[in-house]
């Protein structure tokens, strides 16, 4: 099986556009004879590199021997795979396709890379085949994310899951829908022109003088769909069809760009004839053309997926005529399979199948969330509905916090009562429902770095950050209006973390909550420059931020991240500006005599030395001292631009709020020198800009179990505050600093599944993030990590470390807890 999935990413991932137009070049007889067999060896090896060149081609061999026996194109070949994989990996239940249980990983995979429907739907056809259905199904309202067939479990979660960390305007499915806005409206192509940093790096080197931009595989599959339309349903010629001399035109889309511009706008004129029988939507609008006129069903929450089933009914009536050995549907695989493989180039710019670390390459696919959605679409009045169905199942008390933007913060923008195709609208309960959580953008200018940050470092701003802070008081100012009829249940600050501290939202945070806005979280501990750096973020969160009971991070994975694979995948090497190592120095060097850490003679002397190094090169002017400068560095959290003024008994409530009052700040307000080390900080230009060049520093082996070390008293810093954190399984091994499910912090560090009497339970719960970016759904990302724990082992053991009743019971206890941890538990306003 897992041989099958490499073969099928490399045809239908992998394969280099380039090729295609050399493959409409050959004579129709043996169109991908030749050059499919001979590129697809070379592909194999990326994708199974267990199997050395010769295996390979020995497997190229064996193919074109298949395909010459059946006398077909040795195109066929992968789309047979195509129905042998689907049907190895799901099975129907009631109807609709789910997935096996034990195959959920694998199908995780696959289905990242190619999406679902295209499985989904060869699996439907092969079955109605096999079991003599001679009507075609009507019936495609699955999921965009299907579940799998593990009774015991489907149980438990059906019991009610709360998500809570889902960003709202990625809380659906985020590719299908752009897909259906491009396919239908083909000038909506012009949005690749100003697409940052595109994902579609082929393997292969390029074969092309022509090779073809984004925007001409766009045309080409848009074109390439209507013909396949035009023939599967039987569109008579001269009824605004598009002309059938379709290799020449796709052929030619792809390779001039001027030529696929005209293509586009004779494809736009029979796109708006088609779309004239189309299913309507509640507003009397057309959306998709391939969708045929319904009957609703009633229930909102399969409605939803009606969107869906236009594109699903198209694939299945190619993939039913193809499996049926259709004269007219073989004639056109070559066809089917362009388009397939151009809606997987595209389909990588919205959903993150690449396997690149870090928040940076995230943020690629976090602002296309919307791209192609033609402005005054139906789509955006429905995007609510969809949301809040596609994300809950509300007959099984589910709840979701969704997070928006301050701009976004008016909860009468998020109305899910309208939906696409209108059916009867079911009241939201009391037991299942949405709430709004609205985070502040963490400051995007730092994302330019260095360039920027040495233009901000030249002080034109008063401070650090301080137009940044005047912002963000505008912000929070707009959510406490728009907070009337209490739908926002919380505040977080999101984005990269990386060059913005904590510190710069210690006033923000308190302001909220005297006005309040009890519900606090965080993100943190999830990009970092190096694990200490990430451990201190917390650290400072947790005391800047005033976070206590009820309150939660977001990730923290520097909490419980393996310290030895970190450190050894990097050399022992951090590399990040000189503030960060001096800071984070100091912070170690502290923090651990404070929580009962005895540090190695050699890691004591090292982190003394390396501080007053990096305090001398940043250019502090007062003479160095570890004491007085941690001192100032507690001191952080107070917002600089009132350090000088002493508050009246009469002060409105944001000058109040401007300094923290904490115990652990006693010692530090007594400290003038501290003060005056913190106005270095804050208000010298030059400090900020030396302290932003960056340094590669390289530690010594012993690091590592330091690292071991404050990672675990940390971890009882986050228990003895009440803090919860969100664990988003998926979005973790995409981002972070982990490779498979079963390493994730939350099974080893957060939340043991035999406990410790000794350890502290921490609170937990699973999230999405941003599910239709990662591809993955609140119901996955519990069956993904139960997956994990059943096929754990013991160390140097084959056998199995838990068992079922063991694993079912932690997910019980997850799932209560996540629920318990919801904002609108601490808060009276609910």
């Amino acid at each position: 099986m897992d041989f099958e999935r490499s073969i099928l990413k490399a045809m239908f991932f992998d394969y280099p556009v380039d090729h295609v137009i050399d493959l409409l070049d050959k004579k129709a007889s043996d169109v991908m004879e030749d050059i499919y067999l001979d590129v697809l060896p070379q592909l194999i090896e990326w994708q199974a590199n267990e199997y050395t060149h010769t295996e390979a081609n020995l497997l190229r061999v064996q193919l074109g021997g298949e395909c010459a026996d059946k006398h077909l194109s040795s195109i066929c070949h992968p789309l047979f795979l195509l129905k042998e994989l689907s049907n190895q990996i799901l099975v129907l239940k009631n109807n609709m396709p789910v997935v096996q249980f034990d195959h959920l990983f694998r199908w995780k995979d696959i289905a990242l890379h190619l999406g679902e429907d295209l499985f989904t739907t060869a699996f439907v056809a092969s079955h109605d085949i096999d079991n003599n259905h001679y009507s075609l199904r009507t019936d495609f309202s699955w999921r965009d994310i299907i579940k799998h067939n593990n009774t015991e479990l489907n149980e438990i979660l059906d019991r009610g899951l709360a998500d809570l960390h889902a960003h709202y305007n990625a809380t659906t499915d985020v590719f299908n829908i752009n897909w259906i806005s491009l396919m239908n409206h083909v000038h909506l192509k012009e949005k690749f022109d100003k697409m940052d940093r595109p994902q579609s790096i082929e393997l292969l080197s390029s074969v092309s003088e022509h090779p073809s931009s984004l925007k001409q595989q766009c045309v080409a599959a848009a074109y390439l769909r209507f013909v396949l339309y035009a023939k599967l349903y039987n569109i008579p010629k001269g009824s605004n069809s598009v002309e059938c001399d379709y290799s020449r035109k796709v052929k030619s889309a792809l390779r001039d760009k001027w030529y696929a511009e005209i293509l586009e706008r004779e494809l736009q004129a029979s796109i708006s004839w088609a779309l004239q029988s189309s299913m309507k939507t509640s507003n009397k609008r057309h959306i998709d053309y391939c969708l045929q006129p319904a009957k609703l069903s009633g229930d909102p929450m399969k409605d939803v997926f009606l969107l869906y089933c236009g594109e699903r009914e198209l694939m299945y009536r190619f993939l039913r005529g193809f499996y049926s050995k259709d004269a007219s549907c073989v004639k056109i695989a070559p066809y089917f399979y362009l388009y397939v493989l151009l809606k997987s180039k595209i389909r990588r710019e919205f959903v993150q199948i690449n396997p690149i670390k870090g928040f940076e390459n995230f943020e690629q696919y976090q602002d296309r969330k919307e791209y192609c959605i033609e402005e005054g679409s139906p789509i955006v009045k429905y995007y609510p509905n969809n949301v809040f169905y596609s994300s809950i199942n509300q007959r099984k008390n589910d709840y979701l916090e969704a997070r928006v933007t301050p701009k976004a913060s008016d909860p009468r923008r998020y109305d899910h009562s309208h939906s696409l195709f209108g059916h009867k609208f079911v009241k939201q309960n009391e037991t299942s429902k949405m709430d709004l959580v609205v985070h502040f953008i963490k400051y995007r200018d730092y994302s330019k770095f260095p360039t920027t940050i040495l233009t901000l470092g030249k002080m034109n701003d008063g401070t650090r950050d301080t137009k940044y802070r005047q912002k963000l008081r505008k912000q929070v100012d707009k959510v406490l209006h728009n907070n009337r009829n209490h739908d926002i249940c919380g505040i977080d600050a999101a984005s990269r973390e990386i060059f913005c501290r904590p510190e710069t939202f210690g006033h923000i945070y308190r302001y909220a909550q005297r006005k309040g806005i009890i519900g606090k979280t965080y993100h943190v501990g999830e990009d970092f420059l190096d694990i200490p750096d990430g451990l201190r973020a917390v650290d400072e969160a947790i005391l800047f931020l005033e976070l206590g009971e009820g309150c939660r991070i977001g990730h923290g994975m520097a909490l419980g991240i393996d310290a030895k694979k970190y450190y050894e995948r990097r050399h022992n090497t951090a590399i990040l500006p000189k503030q960060n190592l001096l800071d984070d120095c100091v912070w170690m060097y502290i923090r651990a005599k404070e929580l009962g850490i005895t540090l190695p003679p050699d890691v004591n002397e090292v982190l003394l030395e390396t501080a007053m190094q990096m305090y001398h090169e940043i250019g502090y002017r007062i003479k160095w001292d570890i004491r007085h400068y941690w001192h100032s560095m507690l001191l952080r959290g107070n917002d600089p631009d009132y350090i000088y003024q002493k508050m009246p008994a009469f002060a409105a409530l944001w000058e109040k709020t401007a300094h923290l009052n904490h115990p652990r700040l006693a010692v530090a307000y007594a400290d003038l020198i501290a003060q005056d080390l913190f106005c270095d900080y804050f208000f010298s230009p030059s400090i900020r800009d030396k302290g932003m060049k960056m340094v590669r520093h390289k530690w010594s082996p012993e690091i590592c179990n330091v690292v071991k070390m404050l990672q675990e008293k940390m971890r009882y810093e986050v228990y003895k505050a009440g803090v919860g954190i969100e664990c988003c399984p998926t979005s973790n091994l995409k981002i972070g600093y982990i490779d498979k499910y079963d390493l994730h912090p939350m099974l080893t560090c957060f939340h043991p599944v035999k406990e410790d009497p000794s350890y502290p339970l921490l609170k937990v719960s699973i999230n999405t993030d941003d599910r239709g970016v990662f591809h993955t759904s609140i119901y996955e990302e519990y069956s993904l990590m139960a997956l994990a724990l059943l096929k754990e082992k013991k160390e140097n053991s084959e056998e199995l470390r838990f068992n079922r009743q063991t694993v079912f019971d932690y997910i019980e206890r997850v799932r209560v807890m996540s629920k318990q941890m919801a904002f609108h538990n601490y808060t009276d306003n609910k």
